[in-house]
């Protein structure tokens, strides 16, 4: 399958999930693989299109400078934003293909697509989780990335929403095991407190912040429609908000600097 749509992955070593994507992205004659480790990891990949980058970042630092890195190396005139842990189906990719000389008619610069979450191979269809709009199809002559984390993509344009349909959306396992959440989690906490926390939380005003992100999230978002996994997920994503928030008590505390995984010191 041939496309006119590039894509953009950012990767930090995770070098299963990069090779598993592999196969996954050979419909894209334009793929740049972004490694912002500071060393590059060894990968097989075979796809024909393959253009990799070194641009190495800070853990904390914003990732989307990376990807703006890529947007300067890229030929096609669409570009897909994909991380590791998500892919499109080929019947996505006929659809957004079909609609690319209307969009441009119209003068699209982004796309706004449906992403569908997986936790321990359920999907999330609650309205806590589904659609999870993501603007992802970008014109790359349009687009400006965000300096700063969490920012919303700026797009020389107007915007489009593709319908809220499964057969359209961005598929995401962000959770394939408690296991290997429980490591990302401690590398998210320690980003979002770099980012995100303002100022130094005691572990009972932290505490009392999670359970209400907690019950808002099962209840008022209705996560509780997902049954137990939505329950389960719901609940480690409360404690990685507690973790975020009392990372910065414990450096005080203990009189260190903030670490982050594998040897990642925070200032």
């Amino acid at each position: 399958m041939s496309s006119k749509i590039g894509v953009i992955t950012l990767m930090r070593g995770e070098k299963d999930l990069v090779e598993g994507l592999d196969e996954k992205l050979r419909w894209t004659p334009e793929w740049h693989l972004v490694e912002t480790a500071g060393e590059v990891t060894s990968l097989d990949l075979q796809h024909p299109g393959v253009q990799l980058h070194h641009f190495p970042l800070p853990l904390g630092a914003c990732f989307e400078n990376a990807r703006t890195e890529a947007l300067r190396h890229c030929s096609a005139k669409w570009v897909l934003v994909l991380d590791t842990d998500e892919e499109v189906a080929p019947q996505t990719v006929s659809y957004l293909e079909g609609r690319l000389d209307e969009w441009d008619e119209r003068g699209v610069a982004g796309v706004w697509m449906p992403r569908l979450n997986h936790v321990l191979g359920h999907p999330m269809r609650s309205p806590n989780q589904w659609p999870d709009w993501q603007l992802r199809l970008v014109r790359a002559d349009k687009v400006r990335f965000p300096t700063r984390l969490h920012d919303k993509y700026e797009v020389d344009g107007e915007e489009e929403h593709l319908p809220s349909d499964e057969a359209h959306a961005i598929l995401h396992y962000p959770f394939r095991s408690t296991a290997q959440y429980v490591d990302k989690m401690n590398v998210y906490s320690t980003i979002e407190l770099e980012n995100v926390v303002p100022r130094v939380f005691p572990p009972g005003l932290a505490a009392a912040r999670a359970t209400k992100y907690f019950l808002t999230r099962y209840l008022r978002q209705k996560a509780f429609l997902d049954g137990p996994t939505g329950l389960h997920f719901c609940l480690v994503m409360a404690f990685t908000r507690y973790l975020s928030e009392t990372k910065k008590w414990e450096a005080q505390v203990v009189g260190t600097e903030l670490e982050g995984p594998a040897g990642h010191f925070m200032r």
